[in-house]
């Protein structure tokens, strides 16, 4: 029995896409791609669990989103405001800090690194990163 030419159409891409080198572009497509699909879950499920006041979980599901797509900016963003929650300030300060260098022109960086401030009684620094921001 003859393959059917779509089995045949897959075979050939996948052969194309595996062969085609590090420098392709559509293999960093593709990287980049993958790399978002399996974050996304992760996101949506943090949360979740950050809605229903689960935040030692949402951390965890934010954690491994930014491990898997550490350029995702809402991942990074989530991370840092649930380790607020969770008064880890090492961990917001670092998410605060890869923020402002994802994003230079976004002002969440440094709202973050501001309420870090605040909560560490460091008033002059929190007025600092709010005008920054």
């Amino acid at each position: 029995m003859p393959m059917p030419k779509t089995v045949i159409w897959t075979v050939v891409l996948m052969g194309a896409l595996c062969t085609a080198g590090p420098a392709h572009a559509h293999q960093f497509w593709l990287t980049h791609e993958f790399k978002h699909f399996c974050a996304y879950p992760r996101i949506q499920k943090g949360y979740d669990s950050y809605k229903k006041g689960k935040y030692d979980r949402a951390a965890r599901l934010f954690k491994d989103a930014v491990n898997i797509e550490p350029h995702n900016f809402k991942a990074r963003k989530a991370l840092a405001q649930t380790c607020l929650k969770l008064k880890d300030l090492s961990c917001a300060k670092d998410q605060g800090e890869a923020l402002n260098r994802l994003n230079p022109k976004s002002p969440e960086g440094n709202f973050i690194l501001a309420r870090i401030a605040d909560l560490e009684k460091r008033p002059t620094d929190a007025i600092h990163a709010a005008e920054a921001a």
